[in-house]
């Protein structure tokens, strides 16, 4: 087998491959001669050194490292390594110290609640008995001035109804007015509301006539009478073929506070028939 002489090289910038035939013989056993040019191993050291400039520049510009001039020298990886593990070690010592100060406010702020609990605790009752001074005179004033309103189940309250005024129309007539006399014999003020007046011959619930007092009856101290009339809105109308004999009807008055208590009732036979009784004007 012939031996073959390969010879690489450069030339004007390319690349030359000699190939000498010599003897036959493997691959693996053939000589291979390379020739470089320094000039071409500079220029490509230079624009290797280049690249890595602009490359640690770029780094750089983002994160400059912190070292003086003379230690330039050191890698720009090993001190950027060293950095980042400085940074973390600074962060988690960090942490670690600011989870302190919260631990020791938690346990200062505990005695400091309880101390100034244990300090406004002496100030409740003095604002309580304020509270109970200032009610406490109210009331006195109230019960020297009105007396104290009345509580409880009446039974000293009377009621009386003297005249029963009304319409009429012929063949039907329509009640209008009442007059009334309270009378107050209870221990305190007493609040009258308004009186339900139920006529005889008309004993559905619906029949049921309620009739509002004026504002001037709704406040009757103790031992105190008050007489008026009242009109009854829209009326009450009625005829002798449900109310029976017009000159004997039964009418049933029941007064009630304003908490819809009964007070006391009153009953009486009317003469609502015939010629009708004036009303007074209110």
């Amino acid at each position: 087998m012939a031996d073959k002489k390969i010879d690489i090289g450069f030339d004007n910038n390319r690349r030359v491959i000699n190939i000498e035939g010599q003897r036959e013989g493997p691959i693996l056993d053939q000589e291979i001669s390379i020739k470089l040019r320094p000039r071409l191993i500079i220029k490509s050291l230079l624009i290797l050194a280049f690249l890595l400039i602009i490359f640690f520049a770029g780094r750089w510009s983002i994160d400059a490292p912190d070292f003086s001039l003379p230690d330039l020298h050191v890698s720009g990886i090993l001190s950027t390594t060293t950095k980042a593990n400085t940074n973390t070690t600074s962060k988690t010592e960090v942490k670690v110290e600011a989870a302190k100060p919260i631990e020791t406010k938690t346990v200062n702020q505990t005695p400091t609640a309880a101390v100034a609990a244990k300090t406004e605790e002496p100030a409740a009752p003095a604002k309580v008995e304020a509270v109970n001074t200032s009610t406490s005179a109210t009331t006195e004033s109230t019960s020297t001035a009105d007396g104290t309103d009345f509580s409880g189940k009446y039974t000293k309250v009377a009621l009386s109804i003297g005249n029963v005024k009304f319409d009429w129309k012929s063949s039907w007539g329509k009640i209008t007015q009442l007059e009334y006399t309270i009378k107050n014999n209870e221990d305190g003020t007493i609040h009258p509301d308004h009186v339900n007046m139920i006529v005889e011959g008309y004993t559905d619930e619906n029949a049921k006539k309620v009739v509002p007092l004026p504002n001037s009856a709704k406040k009757i101290l103790p031992n105190q009478a008050l007489s008026s009339a009242v009109n009854i809105p829209t009326g009450f109308a009625y005829s002798e073929s449900t109310a029976g004999r017009l000159d004997s009807v039964n009418i049933n008055f029941i007064l009630f506070d304003s908490k819809n208590q009964m007070m006391t009732s009153y009953s009486k036979e009317y003469n609502i028939g015939g010629t009708p009784t004036p009303a007074n004007s209110s």
